[in-house]
């Protein structure tokens, strides 16, 4: 028996094998025997995909698959399968001009709209400021600004917006590192490790609703689109990756974002812009510092975007604000233990995972951020009295 499952909507919903049915809000279905029993271990597994895709997802809560928006799968033979799979364009020219025209047709609904782009710094970004005003439109240019010296560069070229667009806030990053304010994040449906980045949205989308912002773009998703090979799978076939719905990360919208009335996406979440993109690109291979990206956009970038390629690291930021939430993530490990009973959240366990973080460890990263919002996640239903 094949069942299809369709998600038009612009959030996620939840389909569970064991019924068959489709739930619109998990936290309607959670309970206490639900939430002890959920799998931890599937979670730690979940934490490598940064999308919840029901095809590369281990269940967390019993018989539960979180559907991305605006996709449609088929369950059969308890595998998911993607049905929406997008061909590879025949019709697009490969020339720049045409991808300012779509981009161009594509802006026409927000010209009425107030318009925020987040400003990281960074070229993707970048690419989107640059396009933007180009089309005359003049977006408010919100942030998070770090004083850490591996963020030199990007501190540099925030500046150097701030300094050419009156329209510009950037927030010192002290108040949005990971983890702050951890007991004080929104209950949500199922653990996510962007849970514990929420102070970092939640900062922007205030200072943007107090200006009135209705929509924020971002550079979200665009390592795919400007790094990837463009036929690495089938010839006929978009990658996998390239999947509009793939470019966001929406838990920051459904949780932060949209509480605000704004609404949080990818400057590239365009079937027309992703096509175009591959038109584009479909001959350079694989690109990983993104020379392609700064020779065709140099026009609308910063010379130190263009002239060099370079990537920062942010374990600094992760490293301080995790030592700095002790004493949050603590409580947080012992409403969990409360809940499941697990040993993995008692006290011992803990000091163990924050021991000698310092060394920046990718494996032992992926448990932090797995184990705590895990944790988060259980404190929140436990706080809200969802179970």
């Amino acid at each position: 028996m094949v069942t299809k499952i369709n998600n038009p909507t612009k959030k996620y919903i939840y389909f569970n094998k064991s019924t068959g049915k489709v739930h619109d809000n998990l936290l309607d279905v959670l309970n206490i025997d639900l939430v002890k029993n959920a799998d931890l271990k599937a979670h730690e597994y979940n934490i490598s995909n940064f999308f919840c895709r029901p095809d590369r997802y281990k269940e967390v809560v019993d018989g539960i698959y979180p559907i991305p928006p605006r996709s449609i799968w088929e369950f059969k033979d308890n595998k998911f399968y993607n049905v929406n799979n997008r061909s590879a364009p025949l019709n697009i020219k490969s020339d720049f001009g045409e991808l300012l025209e779509i981009i161009d047709r594509l802006s026409k609904p927000l010209l009425h709209k107030k318009i925020g782009i987040e400003l990281s710094g960074g070229l993707d970004t970048s690419i989107v400021i640059g396009l933007i005003k180009n089309l005359g439109i003049d977006p408010f240019l919100v942030g998070t600004k770090s004083n850490l010296y591996e963020l030199r560069t990007e501190s540099h070229i925030q500046e150097k917006y701030a300094n050419d667009h009156a329209n510009t806030c950037l927030i010192n990053s002290n108040e949005t590192l990971p983890f702050t304010n951890l007991l004080a994040c929104p209950s949500h449906q199922l653990p996510s490790s962007s849970s514990l980045y929420y102070m970092h949205a939640f900062k922007i989308a205030q200072e943007s609703s107090k200006r009135g912002v209705s929509i924020i773009l971002s550079g979200m998703g665009f390592d795919a689109l400007l790094c990837e090979h463009p036929t690495q799978e089938n010839i006929n076939l978009l990658p996998k990756s390239w999947k509009s719905w793939l470019l966001d990360d929406n838990w920051f919208n459904e949780n932060i974002y949209n509480k605000f009335g704004i609404t949080y996406k990818s400057g590239a979440s365009s079937a027309i812009i992703i096509k175009k993109v591959w038109s584009m690109r479909n001959q350079e291979g694989e690109d990983l510092k993104k020379r392609w990206s700064r020779k065709v956009f140099s026009d609308y970038l910063p010379k130190e975007l263009v002239n060099y390629a370079y990537k920062a690291d942010n374990s600094g930021g992760f490293i301080i604000g995790l030592l700095r939430s002790k004493t949050e993530i603590s409580e947080a490990f012992k409403a969990a233990h409360r809940v499941t009973q697990l040993k993995e959240f008692s006290q011992n366990s803990l000091d163990s995972l924050l021991n000698n973080v310092h060394l920046v460890d990718e494996t032992k990263d992926k448990l932090i951020l797995a184990r705590v919002s895990f944790a988060n996640w259980i404190y929140g239903l436990v706080r809200e009295k969802i179970i």
